[in-house]
């Protein structure tokens, strides 16, 4: 009788292990828990101030957000650029807290700097004091867009235009890998030796070691921000408006759309540990937090 007990338990929980795995809108975190994001909740959005941000990054050290201001046309050298700090509550603490730059876009962070992209250069700001200690022109670079610091010591830069990726070992710049057979490469996530890229066709899955690349997650539509959110799925932004979450062999999940309004979702930011969600809205000129939940 105890056998046929535990036989019946065993029988149950196989039931409804393989009964959870169906569930469409389920991703799993890298350290196996389970997340089943489905949707979106506004909390807030920043004052009057920022001018076309693009991009957002976190920096977890100083618990602050870093937002890159283009405020100008995109590929427009005037000098007009700007970096501000937010909290994570919405207040903007200070608006250009670093000034001067041409057309900032994606940002990164290494140790103590705070690498952000320029059209053709990219600079690499001290955190503590806000000075750029390093400006460093990319020869032939034309759209510098999004970056990503690996644990390799390498930060990796896209160009959208010529659709090469550029790598940077704090001493010198190689024109590291061209996307030949992709268009419009953008948004970058480095998960240990692969690097994710955000391209018109889809989600790229680059292997770093060897350059070797494969078309991973297809028919994503065009993708300016990319950030995992579990094991094989990703939240990405299109720049037209829609937030969704990806994942392989699975349908998409769109977690806002603000396309209709025409307000933009460029590079976000995602905080895994409080499923939060903050969005630049480039034209909109505001950075809009949402819960994910």
């Amino acid at each position: 009788m105890k056998k046929l007990f535990l036989l019946f338990v065993m029988s149950l929980s196989l039931v409804f292990i393989f009964g959870c795995t169906k569930n469409s809108k389920m991703a799993y975190a890298e350290d196996g828990k389970q997340i089943d994001y489905s949707s979106a909740e506004k909390v807030w959005s920043t004052a009057d101030g920022l001018k076309i941000p693009e991009s957002v990054m976190y920096d977890k050290k100083n618990d602050v957000l870093y937002v890159s201001s283009i405020n100008g046309g995109s590929a427009e050298k005037n000098g007009k650029g700007f970096i501000s700090k937010i909290s994570t509550d919405g207040k903007v603490t200070d608006l250009e807290w670093v000034a001067g730059l041409n057309a900032p876009k994606g940002m990164g962070i290494m140790g103590d700097d705070l690498y952000v992209t320029d059209i053709d250069r990219f600079h690499v700001i001290n955190i503590p004091n806000g000075n750029i200690k390093k400006t460093v022109t990319i020869d032939g670079a034309e759209f510098l867009n999004d970056i990503a610091v690996g644990d390799d010591g390498y930060v990796y830069i896209t160009d959208m235009n010529t659709k090469i990726i550029h790598r940077f070992d704090s001493v010198k710049t190689e024109n590291w890998l061209a996307l030949k057979d992709y268009s419009r490469p953008n948004g970058l996530f480095m998960s240990g030796a692969e690097l994710y890229i955000g391209t018109a066709e889809g989600i790229l899955k680059c292997n770093t070691a060897d350059g070797s690349i494969v078309l991973f997650i297809e028919n994503t539509g065009g993708i300016d921000g990319i950030k995992a959110v579990g094991r094989d799925s990703f939240i990405v932004s299109d720049w037209r408006g829609k937030v969704q979450i990806v994942s392989k062999d699975k349908q998409p999940i769109i977690l806002s759309d603000t396309s209709e309004d025409k307000i933009n979702a460029a590079d976000f930011e995602f905080i895994k540990e409080t499923d939060m969600v903050y969005i630049p809205t480039f034209n909109n000129n505001n950075v809009v937090a949402y819960k994910i939940k």
